[in-house]
Parts: C-alpha cells; sequence; structure tokens
C-alpha cells in the first residue's frame, strides 16, 4: 500500500462519518513524533520518454519495458530520488499471472506485483527482487538511500504525519488507535546498519485494516531485515476493500 493512500486512509474515514452524520467515540490520542521529509527527487527520464503525465499510471505496451514483462509504471516517487548512482527509474507494475516474482506484491483485485524500471547505459532493466536492487545499489552509503531501498525491497510505505490533527475532543472519528505515541518515517544509523521506520496496512479484504509500524534494518552491502513493532491504528468499523 503506498503512503498516499495510508495517509489517504484518516482522510476518508473522517469523511465518511460526517457524511453518514454518525456519533463517533472519542478514541485516545497518540503523542505525534515529527520528523522532516526528506527533500528528494528521481530522475524522470524515463517516464519523459514514454510522454507520461504526471501524476497518472502510464502504460507500456509496445517499448522495450513491455518486454520485460512491466505493464504500467507507477507515478513518479520523490522519495526514490536517495538511490545512488541516480540513474532513471521508475516503478513498474504487473498482474501476477503475467509474471509473478518481484519485489513485491499485493492480491488485491487480479494480484499485481511491483518492481522497478532502470535505465543503466543507454540499457532498461527491470529490478525484481533485492538481489537485483543490491547489484545496481550497494553499497548504501547514507540515510536517504537506505530509505529509498527500504521502500522498494518491501513495499511498506513511508508516512508523514505533521498535518495530522485531532478533532477537538473526538480525537480521530474513525480511528482506534493503538499506540501511545505515533512516529514519522524516519532513518538511525548504529554502525553499517540503517534502520527505516516504515508502515504496513492490510488493504485487502473484509476487516479494520490494522496498520503497523515496520522497522527495515538495511545493511551497507544491500540486505533487508525486518523487525514489526506492532500495531498502531486500525479503523473503528469493517470496510471491504478490493
Amino acid at each position: 500500500m503506498n503512503s498516499k493512500r495510508l495517509l489517504g486512509l484518516v482522510l476518508t474515514l473522517v469523511l465518511t462519518t460526517t457524511l453518514l452524520g454518525g456519533c463517533v467515540r472519542p478514541m485516545p490520542t497518540p503523542t505525534l513524533i515529527i520528523h522532516p521529509k526528506p527533500n528528494l527527487n528521481i530522475n524522470q527520464a524515463i517516464y519523459e520518454m514514454l510522454g507520461c503525465k504526471p501524476d497518472s499510471a502510464c502504460a507500456t505496451k509496445g517499448t522495450e519495458l513491455a518486454a520485460l514483462g512491466c505493464e504500467h509504471l507507477l507515478p513518479p516517487d520523490s522519495l526514490l530520488g536517495g538511490l545512488s548512482p541516480s540513474y532513471p527509474i521508475a516503478q513498474c507494475v504487473w498482474t501476477l499471472e503475467t509474471k509473478p516474482a518481484g519485489l513485491f506484491s499485493t492480491s488485491c483485485g487480479k494480484g499485481y506485483s511491483f518492481g522497478l524500471a532502470v535505465l543503466r547505459d543507454g540499457q532498461y532493466q527491470l529490478a525484481a527482487s533485492v538481489a537485483d536492487l543490491r547489484a545496481l545499489y550497494a553499497p548504501i552509503e547514507s540515510e536517504d538511500e537506505a530509505l529509498s531501498f527500504a521502500i522498494l525491497g518491501t513495499g511498506f510505505d513511508p508516512a508523514y504525519y505533521e498535518g495530522l490533527r485531532p478533532e477537538g475532543k473526538a480525537g480521530y472519528p474513525g480511528l482506534v488507535f493503538l499506540t501511545e505515541q505515533l512516529e514519522d518515517t524516519h532513518v538511525t544509523k548504529s554502525e553499517d546498519v540503517y534502520t527505516v521506520r516504515l508502515y504496513d496496512t492490510e488493504g485487502c479484504g473484509c476487516s479494520s485494516h490494522p496498520t503497523s509500524a515496520q522497522d527495515v534494518l538495511v545493511t551497507a552491502d544491500g540486505h533487508i531485515s525486518i523487525s514489526s513493532q506492532g500495531r498502531v491504528f486500525e479503523l473503528e468499523t469493517v470496510i471491504c476493500w478490493d
């Protein structure tokens, strides 16, 4: 689930509650620990060459990327701009039925896999595993690069809560918080290991769609491990998402 959908979850629930006119019981309000969002940008040459429109998915039919198995490009994500070298890149999506392997996947709808298209020395490459990413970008040499690497290697979402404000005594309508502190995405370094705080939301099916904090450990040589920090919030009611 991407970060826009994660933060959009709050707005959607507030709007739904307002429209339904329902009474919402007060929820505990967590302490927000705010970290600045990195000011990053990716090399968008791939999007420009394909004539993709900003902020929308882009089909690759009839291109070299399609021949590699990439069916669509996701809109540019600036938080991938920490990767070095700064090759032109684009996030690829394809259905599981056509090419099952990927950096991560979702079973929603038809089921989709995700990878990274890279233009290197005039040739397209499709990174469909952490080993592929490692071959392209290791060693990982900065907090920003670790952030980008962790997002791509796991499919977890970065989240920045600076604009999140409680609605008086009602707190955050529609949400049940399961933690006393909610901390933004950030990166810490200890020796040769970067710890990246990301979030993962259970996004398919009918449930309260809990969101969990995940600490992604990225080593300097490009290996990833995950330490779950538990659920932080969920919906107050059950909602079905395809």
